[in-house]
């Protein structure tokens, strides 16, 4: 038998001149050459691309009037519940005394029983002529008195006891006091009838008719109807928009209400004056709006109706208009610098109409503007070099505001 060969390595052999044509036949039909060993590494990529591209528009500083929101609720400028002043049965009540009708000043509302009190008024008239006549028949005793002195001539000074002087003073007393009780009397009889103390609108009526009512049972709720007001609380912050508080009372500072919903209405109404404390509880101070006529406008503005208000504060000189959404969630301003290098700046914000917000620009603005970041995002680092993406317009218009909400 022949012996089994040992396993090794495979032996290399030379490659054949047929083998080397083959390959270089199959390199030539793909098209290829083989790699020139001088040719250098690709190129790196340019900076530029590395760097992040951001959205900026040009915006420049303007003067606008910050607008100041804040809500509330309607309320008239009087709530009186009228109570009865006497006891007696409720004889008649008004077709006007029912809830949501609207009553004069002086309109008869109610009436109560008054035969007592006309009894009252007629004794104490009664009363006042009887003690009128005991005056007269005094004074004319006195006079008697004094002339049986001085034709008696007995010299000396006679006492005014003898003179008659304190039984006519005590008559006189009598009419005064008989005075008093016909006025109480006849006081007490117009008190019998129910009047609206103002112009208002009926809130509820609590008394039916027939019933007995006491000194102090409420009768009908009343609203003032001439002029509700609104207390519009705010913050330190937007009374330092505003202009001073004589200014905002003298010139009937306009105030712009509004409703929300599906059916938005809207009013006007002016600052009626402001209020000197600080509440404890919110650290902020009120200003008193007043509307005139609520129940005649279109449409009618009722009490209880809660409102937002919008009025414009002072103008403000450098401050830049923004979409809210060009500061950060760390309330910072972004932009970027003339070496296209980002720049930031802690502002405050006020809010502004359609979803933008004021900010006063900062000092190193330069006249042209500063190219704002829309976008800001938390990865960013001041200094970091980056590409900007200018936005169509350069600097937008100065912001459309209503003139001074002041009338002359």
């Amino acid at each position: 038998m022949m012996p089994l060969k040992t396993l090794g390595k495979p032996t290399r052999r030379a490659a054949t001149p047929g083998v080397l044509l083959t390959l270089l036949t199959l390199a030539a039909c793909a098209g290829g050459s083989p790699p020139d060993p001088s040719a250098g590494a690709a190129p790196p990529p340019a900076a530029d691309a590395l760097s992040p591209a951001v959205t900026v528009q040009k915006v420049g500083p303007s003067a606008v009037r910050p607008e100041i929101w804040a809500r509330g609720e309607v309320r008239p400028r009087y709530r009186t519940v009228l109570s009865a002043e006497l006891s007696g049965a409720l004889v008649s009540i008004s077709e006007q005394a029912h809830s949501g009708r609207r009553v004069a000043a002086g309109a008869v509302l109610m009436t109560l029983d008054d035969s007592r009190y006309l009894e009252a008024v007629a004794r104490a008239k009664a009363d006042l002529q009887a003690a009128e006549l005991a005056a007269r028949e005094e004074a004319l005793l006195a006079g008697q008195a004094r002339a049986d002195w001085e034709r008696l001539e007995a010299g000396g000074t006679p006492s005014t006891f003898l003179l008659r002087e304190p039984q006519v003073r005590s008559a006189q007393l009598r009419v005064e006091a008989a005075r008093a009780t016909l006025r109480e009397a006849e006081t007490n009889l117009s008190r019998t009838v129910i009047k609206a103390p103002f112009n208002a609108a009926v809130v509820r009526r609590m008394a039916s008719l027939g019933s007995y009512v006491e000194p102090g049972s409420e009768l009908i709720e009343l609203d003032s109807s001439d002029r509700f007001e609104l207390r519009l609380p705010l913050a330190p912050r937007d009374w330092s928009l505003l202009p001073p508080d004589s200014e905002l009372v003298r010139r009937r500072w306009r105030v712009r209400l509004s409703t929300g919903g599906p059916d938005p209405a809207s009013w006007t109404g002016v600052v009626d004056r402001v209020e000197r404390h600080v509440e404890v509880s919110t650290r902020q101070r009120s200003l008193v709006v007043r509307v005139d006529d609520p129940l005649g406008q279109d449409p009618p503005l009722h009490a209880g109706t809660f409102v937002r208000a919008a009025l414009s504060g002072r103008e403000l000189d450098r401050v830049l208009d923004l979409p809210a959404h060009a500061i950060s969630d760390r309330g910072e301003l972004w932009a970027v610098g003339a070496d296209d290098s980002l720049e930031k700046w802690p502002v405050e914000t006020w809010p502004a109409a359609d979803g933008r917000v004021l900010v006063e620009a900062p000092a190193s603005t330069p006249p042209g503007g500063l190219d704002v970041v829309l976008h800001p995002m938390a990865s960013y680092v001041a200094g970091q070099t980056v590409r900007r993406r200018v936005v169509a317009g350069e600097l937008p218009p100065e912001v459309t505001r209503e003139p001074p909400h002041g009338l002359d």
